[in-house]
């Protein structure tokens, strides 16, 4: 048997769950990932971040499978490997060296966006999606946790859903609190936690945060307007290895974008930042939420954006504010309005239509009614500055419980109120069933929770609005 040696590459992450019997590996530049059962997962078990030979491995399974051969096991060892290691999952060396000079060849396998829709694997990541969307109904892992840093902001968005007020008077999350609360995070099988808040960047422990979470082996995002961005900073991001920083640019026109800021120069500083995180390698997406304000220039921000290799999100449905107050809509496009800026979205940049199909484009028809509607309370929480728990970042209104008075595995497990919202189902909402938009459909019950007053249940007509709009516009474009 002719010995190798494997390790999980940098950008890959492995969880085993279900007492051992689930296995789940992720690569967060590709986007790719697997689920296995069973061997599979026994399998996934072997590889670590630290090189093992085949010896080592397969003695380690020998002690599994006692009824097997070395020979069996080597070789079916060896073809689960090769299929990982073609996708850039793990690395492969004949000798323990190569790793550290780094002359492994193919080591890594990085797929541009219009790549990954193009590629197989696309296709495979949904699959996976499906998986989790069946699995986390009966046995739902927390696997993503938000947690918001610091509920101050720098910038004052004409359309955000969090009150100007609470972004004044704001409170910062201390760095013990947030090490406790990545500590149970990753006892429970965490794998992604994303920080937000407010302004992350204003809670001065950032640094130190973001390297609390690469010591757990996290995958970690940020979401920031980069205003306070320093070279400490950006040289930390860079040796933590983030899997993506999210940032807020509403156009490429200075003016529009501070008039929606409300801060004089803060495009300046933003895309400044912008460019010195491509330069340093870390991954950006532009998030562009879509209003009154900056509709017409999304073609332009999406020709920068494919420039300099960057992922726009657009989005043009505006949520009301968490305190329910509706002032903020004014800023939300008509349907007309919108259906201009998704003509312009198709047309700048065909693949951009694919980020317009709902959870329910996973769904196969036969399982639709008796699966969860998201992820909030499945597989996702959110922890405020404060210590309050959320189902997710638009339900802060649900509070579950508090991580400085109780553990996040404690409320995970017998918060009613998550009982509750993990308990919805697509056939709570008869409406929707069998409406020939939901494919297209963005309903979120955060949404409705905010702009209803508080009734999860009350479905905003402009959430079906927008969801036949988008329906007759994509269709048409692919039937040109």
């Amino acid at each position: 048997m002719k010995n190798i040696f494997v390790k999980l590459s940098k950008h890959s992450f492995i969880r085993i769950y279900d007492e051992g019997k689930l296995g789940y590996i992720l690569n967060q530049r590709t986007e790719l990932d697997r689920v296995y059962n069973d061997i599979g997962a026994d399998f996934l078990s072997q590889i670590t971040r630290t090189p093992r030979s085949l010896y080592e491995i397969v003695n380690s399974l020998l002690g599994i499978y006692k009824n097997v051969s070395r020979e069996a096991i080597s070789n079916d060892f060896l073809s689960f490997i090769e299929e990982l290691h073609k996708y850039g999952f793990v690395e492969v060396a004949e000798s323990i060296n190569l790793f550290a000079v780094n002359e492994i060849p193919n080591q890594e396998v990085v797929l541009s966006e219009t790549h990954k829709k193009e590629n197989p694997g696309n296709q495979e990541k949904k699959s996976s999606r499906y998986f989790w969307f069946k699995h986390d109904a009966t046995n739902p892992i927390l696997r993503t946790l938000h947690v918001e840093l610091t509920s101050k902001c720098n910038e004052r968005c004409i359309h955000c859903f969090i009150p100007s007020s609470a972004k004044d008077v704001g409170v910062n999350m201390s760095l013990e609190h947030f090490k406790t609360i990545v500590d149970q995070f990753r006892e429970m099988g965490g794998l992604s936690i994303t920080l937000s808040g407010g302004e992350p960047i204003l809670n001065k422990n950032v640094p130190e945060m973001l390297s609390y979470c690469r010591q757990k082996d996290l995958r970690i995002s940020l979401f920031s307007n980069l205003l306070a961005i320093n070279d400490n900073l950006i040289q930390v991001m860079k040796d933590v290895n983030m899997s993506n920083v999210q940032v807020s640019l509403y156009s490429i026109d200075s003016s529009t974008h501070d008039e929606i800021t409300q801060i004089k120069g803060s495009f300046e500083k933003t895309f400044s930042a912008i460019e010195r995180l491509k330069e340093n390698d870390i991954p950006v997406t532009i998030s562009c939420p879509l209003m009154k304000t900056n509709k017409d220039t999304m073609g332009q921000l999406i020709k920068f954006a494919r420039s300099k290799n960057i992922f726009v999100k657009p989005d043009y449905i505006i949520m009301a504010q968490s305190n329910f107050d509706k002032t903020n809509l004014a800023n939300r496009m008509s349907i007309e309005e919108t259906e201009k800026a998704l003509r312009d979205i198709i047309e700048n940049d065909i693949e951009g239509i694919h980020i317009q199909e709902s959870n329910a484009s996973l769904i196969q028809e036969e399982d639709y009614q008796e699966l969860p509607l998201c992820s909030a309370a499945t597989h996702t929480l959110c922890i405020s500055a404060n210590g309050n728990v959320s189902p997710c970042v638009t339900l802060t209104g649900i509070i579950a419980g508090n991580v400085y008075k109780q553990s996040l595995m404690e409320i995970w497990n017998t918060s009613e109120k998550l009982k509750l919202i993990r308990s919805l189902r697509q056939r709570h909402f008869q409406k929707c069933i069998s409406c020939e938009a939901k494919k297209y459909c963005k309903m979120c019950i955060g949404q409705n929770y905010c702009e209803s007053g508080g009734d999860i249940f009350k479905i905003s007509q402009n959430f079906c609005d927008i969801a036949f709009l988008t329906k007759r516009v994509v269709e048409e474009c692919y039937t040109r």
